[in-house]
């Protein structure tokens, strides 16, 4: 993981409104199961999360929304 992308997900982390899908993410980077990367899509610069297993790629907000339900 580049630096930038550990600032990335620093700032979106800290962007989040709820302090349960903050810890969410936080252990989500913590865990060895998953791998967040920052790509760019048509200009803009993005996070994303892959599952290691499957190969299933989401989009890092999206993901949190689901694993929260809040």
């Amino acid at each position: 993981m580049t630096y930038e992308t550990i600032v990335a997900i620093e700032k979106f982390i800290e962007n989040l409104d709820n302090p349960r899908k903050q810890i969410i993410a936080r252990e989500l980077v913590l865990n060895t199961d998953y791998e967040i990367k920052e790509i760019k899509v048509f200009d803009k610069k993005d996070l994303f999360v892959r599952e290691r297993k499957s190969d299933n790629v989401y989009k890092l907000s999206s993901f949190i929304s689901s694993k929260c339900n809040c």
